[in-house]
Parts: structure tokens; sequence; C-alpha cells
């Protein structure tokens, strides 16, 4: 009886088509919301807010703030999910916005942010204290996180639209500045969690330049200006695979089922790279202006804030 012949070994390319079809999948099914940002924030009220009332009042400004911002990007068409803190829904901006779009949208929370700021201080000094006032206090204290330049916050997307776009070294200069910042910051004030923030936020930033290496090849596929990376052909996703593992070998190429999703994530943030349209010099300059002045608004507030706050409770004659 003569043996049967054995079989030939699996081609090498089999784990690959394996593990691409495990990010394929994800990359279609689209963005997932980033709870990171939700946790952090939450996070900081419970370490910062020393009563019941104070969380009330934080929560209300995130809601309000969430909802007026999802209205404003409806009517826009410029939803991204990355600028919510609540889960209102999934998406990000389209590759190919214009960066005068892209700003209105970015700026959203901010401005909501310095109108609840100025209502409720307002109405705090009418009515007196009471969870008017701490909505104040919760509108400046989130304002004054949110516009620190840390991935994914307000501040960030600002100046990566001002000047990461444009270069992706002075974005990991201006990432490890902010991360030593705010880790001496953390020491200063013994709020030990903005270590974590700061670790980070300094790992994130390693990345970057991988990233802007993987658009520059990916560009050249022709497949940039697709508007969304779950819309992407074939060719183009396996292209934009190709481009991501290129650059990003030792997480890519395991293959591993584990890695699939943090691949998908990298694949997107290629893409939106690679497909960014850079604002004009003007424009660029505007934005900077209007992100100092939000941050000379809400740190001159929350000095006059914390003064009032402790005239008030000052002994009494």
């Amino acid at each position: 009886m003569t043996p049967e012949p054995a079989q030939p070994p699996a081609p090498p390319e089999a784990g690959r088509d394996v593990f691409f079809e495990s990010v394929r999948q994800l990359v279609r099914a689209g963005p997932q919301f980033e709870w990171a940002q939700l946790v952090a924030i939450i996070v900081l009220v419970y370490v910062t807010s020393p009563t019941a009332t104070a969380m009330a009042a934080f929560a209300a400004v995130l809601a309000i703030r969430d909802l007026s911002l999802l209205a404003m990007m409806r009517a826009t068409d410029t939803f991204d999910a990355r600028l919510l803190f609540i889960p209102l829904g999934r998406g990000e901006m389209r590759v190919g916005t214009t960066p005068g779009r892209e700003a209105v949208a970015v700026l959203g929370g901010p401005a909501v942010l310095v109108v609840i700021s100025i209502i409720t201080f307002v109405t705090s000094r009418i009515i007196g204290p009471g969870i008017v006032k701490e909505m104040a206090f919760g509108a400046l204290g989130l304002a004054a996180f949110t516009l620190l330049p840390l991935k994914p916050y307000d501040g960030f997307r600002l100046l990566n639209l001002a000047l990461f776009s444009r270069s992706a070294r002075l974005e990991v200069v201006v990432s490890i500045f902010t991360s030593l910042v705010l880790a001496a910051i953390a020491v200063a004030t013994q709020l030990w969690f903005l270590v974590f923030v700061a670790l980070v936020n300094a790992g994130v930033s390693r990345r970057v330049l991988k990233v802007e290496k993987g658009a520059e090849i990916f560009r050249q596929s022709g497949f940039a200006s697709v508007p969304s990376t779950a819309e992407l052909p074939e060719e183009g996703l396996r292209a934009l695979f190709n481009a991501t593992l290129t650059v990003f070998p030792d997480t890519m190429g395991q293959r591993q089922p584990q890695h699939a999703r943090f691949c998908a994530l990298l694949m997107r943030e290629v893409h939106q790279r690679a497909g960014r349209v850079h604002p004009t010099v003007g424009v660029s300059v505007l934005l900077l202006f209007i992100y100092a002045a939000l941050i000379v608004y809400f740190v001159i507030g929350l000095i006059i804030a914390v003064g009032l706050t402790k005239a008030g409770a000052g002994p009494s004659t």
C-alpha cells in the first residue's frame, strides 16, 4: 500500500491572512468609544471634589458640555466621538475635513465651558453659594485640564490642528515637555493619578514619528483621501495594513489575535495623518491666539474663583 504523500506545510502568509481578517473586521466596524478619557475625568472629579454637591455640579457641567457640543457637531457635519466624554455616538471626523470646519468642532467644547462658567459665576454672585457656584468651579476646572496639550483632549487637538499636523517632531517635543510638567504638578499637589496620565501621554508620544512614517508610505498608494478608514476599498485597506506593518513590526508583525484591536487603532491613526489637510499660516496663527486666550481666561477665572472663596471663608468680624 502506497503511503499518502505528506501535506505541504502551510504557507507563511496564512498566519498573516487570518490576522488581517481580524483587523479588517475591526476596521470595518468603525472606532470604539475611548473610555480612558472619561475614566480620567471621573478620577479627577473624585479626588478634587470635596462634597457630593460638587460632584453633582460637575456631572451637570459635563452633560451640558457634551450635549451642546454634540448638537453643534451634528449641525456642522463634523461629528467626532473623540471630542466627547460621554458615549453619545460612534464615529470620527472624516479624513479631509477642512481645517476651518475641524476648528469649529474642536473649539466647541471650550466655548461651551466659557458660557457655562460666565452664566453660573454671575448667577452665584446674585443668589449666593450653592450648586451653581460649584458648576462654575467645575467648568473652570474641566476647561483648565482639557486645554493642556494631552492627547486626546481639546488642547492637544487645537495644537495638533495648528502645528503638529505640520511637524511630527514638534508634537513629540511638546508631548514629552507636557508630561514632565504634569508629573511636576502631580508631585506638588499630591494628585498622584496625574503621574499615570503623564506616563500615558509620554507613551503615546513614542509612536508619533512611526505614524508619520507610515502615513508617508500610505500616501503613495493613492487612497489617503478616502474620507473614512472603514470605507477604504480592499486594495486600499491592504495598502494601509502593509504601511502600518512596515513601521510597527514589533506589534503587527506578531500577528496575534490580541493585538488586532490595537493594530486597527494604529491603522486609523496612519490614515488620518496621511489624509490631513494642513491649515494656512494665517489659520494656524489665529488658532494659536485663540488657544492662548482660552488658557489665560480659564487660569484667571480659577484664580479669581479661588480668591473669592477664600475671602468668603475668612473670619468674620
